[in-house]
């Protein structure tokens, strides 16, 4: 009993929380099912777990084609619900979503806007 106890506690807290990792995202269309010329880097700015509801920094990068220097970097934090990762900037003008159980349904907002759907890694 004891035992299970133990693994259950196990599961719950490894569905709750999930390591700060960084995420590559490439922007694809759905139509056609071919990946695009734009990339999304997230990457965690401190050490630790996403805990749910508990906010984490993250920075943002966006690039465009072959370039090696971002278009955009925002910083911000990221919050989780169960397997939903959801990034929002500083300004309040950028937002990247991911559901880490459907990696390809991610999309990023600029301006309150859908810019895109991307893939993500």
């Amino acid at each position: 009993m004891k035992n299970a106890l133990i693994i259950l506690s196990l599961i719950v807290s490894s569905i709750s929380a999930f390591g700060a990792e960084k995420y590559v995202c490439n922007k694809y269309d759905r139509r056609t099912d071919k990946i695009e010329q734009s990339t999304v880097v997230l990457t965690p700015m401190q050490n630790g777990r996403i805990e749910e509801g508990v906010p984490m920094k993250y920075r943002l990068e966006l690039y465009e084609g072959a370039s090696t220097s971002p278009k955009m970097d925002v910083e911000g934090v990221v919050l989780s619900e169960d397997v939903s990762f959801a990034f929002e900037a500083n300004d309040k003008k950028t937002s990247f979503h991911i559901y880490l159980d459907e990696m390809n349904e991610s999309s990023l907002s600029l301006n309150s806007k859908k810019s895109g759907d991307y893939i993500c890694r």
